[in-house]
């Protein structure tokens, strides 16, 4: 069962440790406007700026490339910091569009990557709230994987909240995500989503 919670309102009637919450008097309360999520035990916010985390997958778009480092935009007011792999194949350029990972974050909130992997050439980029990729992806990726079975496109969703689409029926995904993140805090938006792109696919 999905809710929407409201800074201060209390989630649980003992200490759960959860994102987005806060503990006072043995109980716990949310600590920002989001979704709770009673089967999964958490508090998704649907509001507030991203912070880059280690471990974190992301999707940017490479800005500069020099002989030691590449500067990725993440949807950061600091651009993240790539150290290229010598033993990877990927040679980064301006402009390509990657998935990487956050290997830490350096003083003043740089995040130093990893890992960096081009997706599709000509791929669609979008940007959406952070706080929504949650319900874009869905519990075990539902969500999306919904969205690619039934479009045929190719989605690389970046916790940061940049995404690229690629392969067939663009227009029919990005349509499908912005449904998504403005209904994040409404309920059976699964089978909404699912049912409108049937639809919308089916007149092609």
């Amino acid at each position: 069962m999905r809710r929407i919670v409201l800074p201060g309102d209390m989630v649980a009637e003992d200490r759960v440790r959860m994102e987005n919450t806060y503990f006072r008097d043995g109980k716990t309360f949310a600590s920002v406007l989001g979704i709770l999520d009673d089967e999964r035990g958490s508090v998704i916010s649907l509001e507030g700026a991203w912070k880059p985390k280690s471990g974190s997958e992301v999707v940017g778009i490479i800005r500069s490339v020099d002989r030691k480092t590449c500067s990725i935009e993440l949807n950061h007011s600091a651009p993240g910091i790539l150290i290229p792999d010598r033993n990877s194949r990927y040679s980064p350029k301006v402009g390509d569009v990657v998935e990487s990972i956050i290997a830490r974050v350096e003083r003043r909130n740089v995040p130093i990557m990893e890992r960096a992997r081009p997706v599709a050439e000509g791929a669609r980029v979008i940007h959406v709230k952070p706080s929504k990729i949650p319900r874009i992806l869905g519990k075990n990726n539902s969500m999306l994987r919904q969205i690619e079975e039934v479009t045929g496109a190719r989605i690389s969703v970046g916790v940061n909240g940049i995404i690229a689409i690629s392969g067939d029926n663009t227009d029919d995904a990005i349509y499908a995500i912005r449904l998504i993140e403005e209904n994040a805090h409404t309920s059976g938006l699964t089978d909404r989503v699912r049912d409108v792109l049937t639809e919308r696919v089916s007149r092609h």
